[in-house]
């Protein structure tokens, strides 16, 4: 900033004093070498024109022109040369530009800075989107090998299920193909029933496939075998065997007594040992309840104080949901909107365990929109043992690789009821019951877990009330159970509000219900299920008296005291080992309450104890005994001895099991097994029944009267209060001489709380080995039954009354061959196929006749209605109402018979024929359809059986398609009978014989062959009871099996009979036909068929029918005349009286 000198002077003045500011301006920028480049590049100072090389004026002038064209284009060199202009002093001019240039380029190297930031900043984020991008593609890699895996598992899942169906299936073929009316099976001299051997009958017929399968011998047939068939009725009654084709003789399983290994070594010359008092049955029975009491000695002082405070206290019955929240409910509802959207999709899938008596199958319970599933875990599940009645060791290699268990699917709209069930006294099981009569019990994890599951099962339940047209068995609203359903499916109830809504007391009070089928449902609704033996249905002893020759129901004093339990049943046993322990029971000492009873009166043992000689409970009691038989003197051996054991024993207060009153093949050996023997020297084989019953069946027979007796109906609220009611537990429990340990309880041990593995698994043991008491149903005293007084007027109560109201009342020109009676009219038909409609309405006692019936007007018959086609002639001698169905709604008529090879719907009010199947490849020659108008069954001269779906609606057959095509006849079929309750269809033919096959499968179970020769089977029927009958017109002989093929009783009838009708009760058999040119009109008592009623008419009977209260009967004679019976007045008069005095009149 100084002055010019030498040569720098003379350039000065060569400049005007702006020029010369800039030029010294510029040299002073230039000097700054630590500036930036991207500050000098903002300030233009790259853009300033070189100094001219020389001071001649017209360079200078030529400089400062292109400075004057920077200064024009850049704002800050304006900004300088205004400065310039305004001041020409240059000192102040330098320092100020100097100044402002150092600001300035402060703030360009912030900017520049900032820039830095932003360029590092991107240069972050990039490698932070490059890291999110690698991880995104990581969890997208990831993701899609989960889901590739989960595809291979649902593949090999897929696969192995599918393996496991295709096995099934083809085992199901092979095993209808090898049956012993199957084209696989050669002849065998041995008979089928119950493995006896007998000789082929004279001249029974042998087909040419029988021959052709004797030449190849495909297969050689072992002795066959038996276990308990599942399939319920709807009042959870199991009467039936199935083949067991897994079954043995369990030869060496035979557990040696005392005195069999003396005699053996004795035999072998070696000295006998002393006498082992463990074989003494006295010292056993004491043995036995000092390991029990000792057990729950040790066991149970490990439970936590507040279990022990529980037992004494009532059950507040605390479940872990009573109702779900209003926000769970809307979620229901959107779930069964979504579920009705994607009907395939997955909802749910949790691991369970699916519980029966033979086996615990892990495996997965799954939920889809339209299904339930079960899907056997086979890493978990134990494999299955070989099957001995295959002959080639290749056909069980892959059999024995498959799971115990199969794969199970459920429609949900099959559902009938589920039920919350205990296990081991957890609330962590459902029972889910279907139409068909089979049920399945599922155990899961935790109650959390079950919660889960019954939402969303519940969640895609279909509304009962539109019920399953496509169904073969009853709907919901016709279930014991429906009461279980109809209610808002998210409500969970307890047992007691369950029973309360049920309305079942009231139906058992006013008779409605049996004490049989009353009991059952107590137990249902109680948590008594037949797949937990631990939780099995519980049944009274009744009868007391085991040793007389003779019994008399009428005789009080043959019945046990109701209103005690088995162990008060004698004072002096009750006081000497019973109330001495309760007395002098030391609590703190012993750190639980005191009791009466070590043992219980239904554990699973007692279970098996019943059940020995019935698979499946052989081969689970043999598995309880690690591997053997029980020791002979402590099986079942004798019914009286049972009943003196509950009398004396030390330890057994044991009732009964449901079995004991339906099921006779439980005291019979069937199976042979070799059980051993006991010290006395016998064999035990087939149960000792006292000596008032001569046969299992009529031993069943009386111990069902009895316990339907009056004096036992009068009575029964007593016991029901001892198991089920008020005296259960408490102060009244106590009074009544029913304390049990504590544990066997509901809600008497909290499991969950006890965090000690080897604690809890004693006490699971425990729980699951000695016992559990259902669920408490009544908090108050039972209602007693209502007395009996008879205003039924109901004709089989009283048959001596019968009193024929119309005698030979012309309804047809020619003979009748059918005659129904539905609603409000009597339909009948000729065997011209002329179908008359004629009035009827039912009347009340006070009404003589009890009925009103007017013929149709002539100007309808006039109309000539007729149905169908003409009939095959070598058939018109033989129409009955076997060839002819009349639905219950009286619209439509189902025919047979027809020479075009078809049976025929046709509209009962014209006769048009509504549709026509042609399916068999013969004339259809027997009809039945079942009563719930759901099932028909049809067989031909072809051989075969056909079972058809029919839309009870629409009245007419669901498919074209039969469901099922039944084979095994050799001649043609005469006869069929359906009977859906019990899962039965059954079969006659010329052959001579009857056929049983299951209605739910298929699936063929036996033959019956009758004894003597050989002769067509005319008609055959089966009872509500499950007694079958046939009858022969060839030898005019009636008989009576058991629903397992045993049979019962024979009669020569001595009369052609062309009509049957079984009572509502099963108890009595009507038939009607004709003694020479005489009708006859009888009444039998099922099991005994022995003549109750008899009645003679003019007339040869072609048809009869009974009206749907059984409260009239009507004859069809061969002249086209009608007979109606019915009580008499004076029986007609006193139920009147008896009516008005319940009115109180």
């Amino acid at each position: 900033s100084g002055e010019p000198n030498g040569a720098e002077g003379s350039r000065v003045e060569s400049f005007s004093p702006v020029g010369y500011a800039l030029l010294l301006l510029g040299r002073v920028l230039r000097c700054c070498d630590d500036w930036p480049l991207g500050m000098q590049k903002g300030l233009g100072l790259l853009d300033l024109p070189p100094e001219p090389s020389s001071a001649g004026p017209g360079e200078c002038a030529r400089w400062e022109a292109d400075c004057s064209l920077l200064i024009l284009s850049n704002s800050t060199w304006q900004q300088y040369y205004k400065q310039l202009a305004s001041d020409p002093d240059l000192s102040d001019v330098i320092a100020a530009a100097a100044k402002v240039g150092r600001s300035m380029a402060a703030a360009v190297g912030a900017e520049c800075k900032a820039l830095e930031e932003l360029h590092k900043k991107k240069r972050r984020s990039r490698c932070e989107y490059d890291e999110k991008m690698q991880a995104r593609r990581s969890v997208a890699f990831s993701s899609r090998v989960e889901t590739e895996a989960s595809r291979r598992f649902q593949l090999e899942n897929r696969f192995a299920v599918s393996k496991r169906t295709r096995f099934r299936t083809l085992q199901h073929i092979f095993r209808n193909l090898s049956n012993e009316r199957g084209p696989w099976c050669p002849y065998s001299d041995t008979d089928f029933e119950h493995g006896t051997s007998s000789r082929r009958r004279k001249g029974s017929p042998v087909s040419a496939k029988r021959k052709r399968a004797r030449l190849f011998r495909i297969v050689k047939r072992p002795r066959m075998y038996w276990k308990m068939d599942k399939s319920e009725s709807p009042f959870r009654v199991r009467n039936k065997l199935k083949v067991n084709y897994s079954g043995s003789e369990h030869k060496g399983c035979k557990r040696e007594t005392h005195a069999e290994k003396q005699r053996r070594k004795q035999q072998k010359g070696g000295a006998p040992d002393a006498a082992d008092p463990k074989d003494d049955g006295k010292q056993e029975e004491e043995e036995s309840a000092a390991v029990i009491t000792k057990a729950i000695k040790v066991s149970l002082p490990l439970l936590k104080d507040e279990h022990k405070q529980k037992a004494m206290q009532k059950p507040e019955h605390k479940y872990e949901l009573q109702e779900l929240m209003k926000e769970e409910k809307e979620e229901l509802r959107d779930a069964q909107q979504q579920d009705s959207a994607d009907p395939s999709a997955l909802k749910l899938r949790v691991e369970c365990v699916m519980m029966t008596p033979a086996y615990s199958t892990p495996g997965f319970f799954i939920v889809t929109a339209r299904q339930i599933q079960f899907e056997v875990n086979e890493e978990k599940a134990k494999r299955k043992q070989p099957q001995k009645w295959l002959t080639s060791e290749k056909r069980l290699k892959w059999e024995d690789s498959l799971p115990q268990g199969y794969d199970r699917k459920w429609e949900v709209n099959s559902i009938r009821a589920i039920l919350f069930r205990r296990k081991k006294l957890r609330q962590t099981a459902l029972e889910i019951f279907f139409e068909n009569n089979t049920n399945c019990f599922f155990n899961f994890d935790s109650p959390k877990v079950r919660r889960l599951v019954y939402r969303k099962v519940c969640s895609i339940l279909p509304d009962p009330d539109a019920g399953n047209p496509g169904s073969l068995f009853s709907d919901i609203k016709s279930s014991p159970f429906y009461f279980s359903y109809k209610k808002a499916p998210w409500i969970l109830e307890h047992p007691a509000k369950l029973m309360e809504r049920s309305g079942l007391t009231k139906m058992w009070q006013e008779r409605r219900i049996s004490n049989f089928d009353y009991l059952m449902m107590l137990n249902t609704i109680a948590g008594r299920t037949y797949n937990d033996l631990s939780q099995y249905p519980v049944m009274p002893w009744v009868i007391k008296d085991y040793t007389s020759r003779g019994l008399d129901l009428k005789d009080r004093s043959i019945y046990r005291d109701l209103s005690k339990p088995i162990g008060a049943q004698r004072q002096d046993r009750l006081e000497k080992h019973f109330m001495t322990r309760y007395r002098d029971w030391d609590e703190e000492m012993m750190k639980m309450p005191p009791f009466m009873y070590g043992t219980h009166y239904s554990s699973a043992g007692y279970v098996l104890y019943y059940m020995i000689r019935m698979e499946p409970f052989t081969t689970e009691g043999i598995r309880l005994q690690s591997g053997r038989f029980d020791n002979p003197n402590r099986m079942f051996h004798s019914i009286p001895m049972a009943w003196s054991g509950c009398q004396t024993g030390y330890a057994d207060v044991k009732e009964l099991i449901p079995e004991w009153y339906y099921q006779p093949e439980m005291f019979r050996n069937n199976n042979r097994y070799d059980m051993g023997t006991r010290d006395s020297g016998e064999k035990l084989h087939h149960v000792i029944l006292p000596p008032w019953a001569s046969s299992p069946e009529e031993f069943v027979r009386i111990s069902r009267e009895a316990l339907e007796s009056e004096y036992v109906s009068n009575n029964l609220h007593h016991w029901i209060d001892l198991i089920f009611g008020d005296k259960q537990q408490g102060k009244k429990a106590v009074a009544a001489y029913n304390v049990f340990c504590h544990y066997t309880y509901e809600n008497a041990v909290d499991i969950d709380a006890i965090e000690d593995e080897t604690q809890k698994n004693s006490v699971l043991a425990q729980i699951e080995e000695f016992g559990q008491c259902p669920s408490q149903l009544f908090y108050r005293p039972h209602p007693r039954r209502n007395k009996r007084e008879s205003i039924d007027m109901c004709v089989f109560n009283k048959l001596s009354a019968l009193k024929c109201y119309v005698r030979k009342k012309k309804v047809e020109t020619c003979q009748v061959v059918s005659i129904a009676v539905r609603g409000e009219c009597v339909i009948t038909i000729g065997e011209d196929r002329h179908v008359s409609i004629h009035k009827w309405r039912n009347a009340t006692a006070d009404f003589i006749p009890p009925f009103t019936f007017e013929l149709e007007k002539k100007s309808y018959k006039s109309r000539g209605r007729k149905f169908g086609v003409e009939f095959v002639r070598g058939l018109l001698r033989e129409l009955d109402s076997r060839m002819f169905a009349i639905t219950n709604d009286e619209r439509c008529i189902i025919s047979c018979g027809h020479w075009d090879n078809s049976f025929k719907f046709s509209w009962t009010e014209t006769g048009k024929v509504m549709k026509s199947i042609v399916s068999h490849k013969d004339v259809v020659t027997c009809l039945a359809l079942s009563r719930n108008n759901r099932v028909l069954v049809t067989g031909s001269k072809d051989t075969t059986v056909m079972v058809w779906n029919l839309d009870p609606v629409k009245n007419e057959i669901s498919s074209t398609h039969p469901i099922h095509i039944l084979y095994g006849h050799d001649d043609e079929v005469t006869c069929v009978t359906v009977d859906v309750e019990s899962d039965v269809v059954i079969s006659g033919s010329k052959d001579g014989t009857c056929i049983i096959y299951t209605l739910r499968s298929g699936t063929y179970v036996r033959s019956i062959y009758p004894a003597g020769r050989v002769v067509p089977i005319k008609w055959v029927g089966m009872s509500s009871t499950g007694t079958i009958m046939t009858y022969s017109g060839a030898n005019l002989k009636l008989h009576s099996y058991t629903i397992n093929g045993r049979i019962l009783h024979t009669a020569d009838t001595k009369m052609q009979l062309t009509s049957f009708y079984f009572s509502e009760n099963g108890k009595h058999l009507v038939m009607g036909g004709s003694r020479g040119n005489k009708g006859v009109f009888v009444v039998l008592t099922c099991h005994s068929l022995r003549i109750k009623y008899h009645e003679e008419t003019p007339e040869p009977i072609r048809s009869f029918a009974v009206s749907p209260n059984e409260h009239h009967i009507l004859l069809a004679m061969e002249d086209g005349s009608v007979m109606v019976f019915a009580l008499n007045e004076t029986v007609m008069q006193k139920i009147t009286l008896l009516k008005l005095k319940m009115l109180g009149f």
